[in-house]
């Protein structure tokens, strides 16, 4: 921007040098232009500023969202818990389904007697029926 600032300074003086009022008035024209396009310059680069942060930002939603999506795809229902890695033949869990139904949260839950206890949310389930 300096460069249009060198522009405008020149026909500033080119103006006040010269005699011809035509050619002052059409260097005053050049120079009313020439403010005109460093500001849009600078709307310009404001613009693509927030674009950019914009884009950031949705590109970290879409990272959440792809890794909630491998997350969702990685567990079974059993019709009381979750379990993950079932079709991997890896059994791993339960999980409160209270806490990813609602929250999207993946809490491990805690063996009680027949069933299992989620202490982030208290809910405790059965083997085949909630408790």
């Amino acid at each position: 921007m300096g460069t249009l600032k060198d522009v405008v300074d020149l026909m500033s003086q080119l103006a006040n040098s010269v005699s011809d009022r035509k050619i002052a008035a059409e260097l005053n024209k050049i120079q009313h232009l020439t403010l005109q396009l460093q500001s849009e310059q600078v709307a310009l680069h404001e613009s693509n500023i927030q674009l950019r942060e914009k884009n950031l930002e949705l590109r970290e939603e879409l990272t959440a969202l792809k890794k909630q999506r491998e997350i969702d795809d990685s567990l079974a229902f059993d019709g009381d818990v979750y379990w993950r890695g079932v079709n991997e033949g890896k059994r791993d869990g339960p999980f409160c389904p209270r806490c990813h139904d609602t929250k999207k949260l993946l809490v491990r839950m805690h063996s009680d007697g027949p069933g299992w206890w989620c202490k982030e949310c208290s809910d405790h389930y059965g083997p085949r029926s909630r408790v």
